[in-house]
């Protein structure tokens, strides 16, 4: 240990000869160290071995403190902060050959310069260090508010310049808009749920029919992108109204010439040597047509009457031929070659024989020459009326008769409400036996005389794609992730809720939907993520799924059936009807 009298040797060795100021500038550098500020400045090499002459009358001594900054040749402190040396090149140095003295340290408050040649934090928009040469900061403007707020989702973003710091260009979708797809994600507002507050979870959807539902919250409508289905809710919304109003006309006018050709007579409606029944109706497929024509192929076979079935083959794929799906002994024909329907109804009904094709009248010949039916039944024959018919049984929805009243492509009707004076028989679908104050208003002056009956569509049971079905109360208290592609899928959920199944999510397919790998993936995921235990379809919507994926929930589809109440019901009033026709006829 040093005593603290004695004397602290110094780093430099003191001059030996020099006037007095001389001296003490050459202290005040030596220990300008103990002040914080860095070594001794080296002598640049222009300085080296100069001579330099008198100084010139008022400029300061060799050794003195200048008052003003001047700029010269950087250097490189102990630090690693590059500053410049204050050189005055004007005037002489020191004895030792050392130049004005430095400016002492400032305070630490900004960002040193280092050797990247970065400039220090400046004011303004961009508060980060920039490049040398950068130029001036941007203004706040249509990037970034003057309060240093983001407007929401991009609003008030110019439209040349839409690109935030870190972020991605914004401009191949409109401002406010819904964010693009992500893969692995289901597309639409099936997300992950909704965003909680901060430090808190995403929310579970809940589900729509729940009771404990939100005021105001909007019933889940599907998916995005091209499994998004477009409800009949759009033909309501006052943006489509101009686009639809002419050709709802043009179509109306189309249709009310055609029925105006086939009444008189100028066009003509085949006959076939046997008795026809056409099932049909007056809107857009959810009526039931598919299950009532069913259910009279099997009323009639059993009654002995030798049926064959004749259907368009709605969303079937290949050829647009004529095809026998079943001969009355052997399905002959795979469901996306047949249809969906016109498969259910050859599986339904074994010893029933099906044909299928766009040209009806072809397609009933061809059932003549396979199966030589007594009756053949037109599925969705309403509007066809190429083929002569000897009853014509119409289904009006018992909850939504006419939907808004208008024609395609504005409303749901496909014909107008007087065409329902053809029918001999209506028949009331998911109705509780009261009758809609609309349709019994249109019943009364168009038909009067026309039969009325009341029929309800019952879940019948849960159908495996093994075949195996269990009872409809089987799944009761179960969470269930429900999908279909039929044209009301919100019927079907409603089914679903009326047997205590809680639904954790659901996704809308377009009617008569291909399933493909990608889409039973992208179901059994969200399925998954909603904590469903099983996954619930349509019959109609299983017989076009190939393969369930591994590891998915336990797949089952929903069959229904009619029930007929509140009377007698169609099947003696068809059964009279059908022992007064003459053999083979039709009007």
């Amino acid at each position: 240990m040093r005593s603290a009298s004695a004397p602290r040797r110094s780093r430099w060795p003191a001059p030996q000869a020099g006037p007095p100021g001389l001296r003490d500038a050459v202290r005040r550098r030596q220990h300008r160290r103990r002040r914080g500020t860095a070594g001794p400045a080296r002598v640049p090499r222009r300085a080296r071995g100069r001579h330099f002459g008198p100084a010139r009358p008022g400029a300061p001594s060799p050794g003195e403190l200048r008052p003003r900054r001047e700029r010269g040749p950087r250097r490189r402190a102990p630090g690693g902060a590059v500053e410049p040396s204050r050189v005055d090149e004007r005037a002489g140095g020191g004895a030792l050959g050392r130049p004005g003295a430095r400016r002492p340290r400032r305070a630490a408050g900004g960002v040193r310069r280092l050797r990247s040649r970065l400039r220090g934090r400046q004011p303004g928009a961009a508060r980060r260090p920039q490049r040398a040469r950068a130029g001036r900061p941007r203004k706040a403007g249509p990037v970034r508010s003057p309060h240093g707020q983001f407007p929401g989702r991009g609003r008030g973003l110019d439209q040349r310049r839409r690109r935030l710091r870190g972020g991605r260009w914004s401009g191949s979708r409109r401002s406010g808009g819904a964010p693009p797809g992500r893969p692995g994600r289901l597309p639409g507002r099936l997300g992950h749920g909704a965003a909680g507050r901060r430090d808190e979870p995403r929310r579970a959807r809940e589900d729509p029919g729940d009771a404990r539902r939100r005021p105001g919250a909007r019933r889940d409508a599907g998916s995005q992108g091209r499994a998004h289905v477009i409800g009949q809710e759009i033909f309501d919304t006052p943006a489509a109204g101009p686009f639809l109003a002419l050709p709802a006309i043009a179509y109306r006018a189309v249709v009310g010439l055609r029925n105006a050709l086939y009444d008189s007579g100028r066009l003509r409606a085949h006959r076939l040597p046997c008795r026809v029944i056409s099932i049909g109706n007056l809107t857009l497929g959810g009526t039931g047509k598919s299950p009532l024509t069913s259910w009279v192929a099997s009323l009639l076979r059993e009654s002995g009457y030798r049926v064959g079935v004749v259907s368009r083959g709605y969303g079937r794929t290949g050829t647009r031929s004529v095809l026998l799906v079943s001969d009355g002994k052997t399905i002959l024909a795979e469901p996306r070659h047949a249809g969906d329907e016109p498969y259910l109804i050859a599986r339904d009904n074994p010893a029933v024989p099906v044909a299928v094709g766009a040209d009806r009248v072809e397609a009933a010949r061809l059932l003549l020459r396979a199966a030589d039916p007594e009756v053949i039944l037109l599925d969705d024959g309403f509007q066809h009326r190429r083929v002569a018919r000897d009853i014509d049984l119409l289904l009006v929805d018992g909850r939504d008769p006419w939907g808004n009243g208008r024609m395609l492509p504005r409303g749901p009707l496909r014909e107008p409400i007087d065409s329902m004076a053809r029918a001999d028989a209506c028949i009331l679908t998911r109705s509780d036996g009261q009758c809609p104050a609309s349709a019994l208003a249109a019943l009364e002056r168009y038909n009067p005389g026309a039969a009325l009956f009341h029929c309800r569509l019952v879940p019948r049971a849960f159908v495996g794609p093994d075949g195996e079905s269990i009872g409809p109360a089987s799944l009761k208290g179960f969470a269930a992730y429900a999908f279909s592609g039929i044209a009301r899928p919100e019927r079907f959920e409603d089914d679903l809720r009326s047997l205590g199944i809680r639904l954790a999510g659901s996704r809308r397919f377009s009617d008569h939907h291909r399933y493909r790998g990608g889409d039973l993936e992208q179901v059994a995921r969200e399925a998954r993520l909603r904590g469903a235990d099983v996954l619930v379809t349509t019959e109609k919507d299983l017989v076009r799924i190939v393969e369930t994926p591994e590891s998915s929930p336990p797949l089952y589809a929903l069959a229904i059936q009619v029930s007929f109440s509140g009377g007698p019901g169609l099947q003696p009033w068809l059964l009279g009807r059908m022992a007064s026709l003459r053999p083979a006829g039709g009007r």
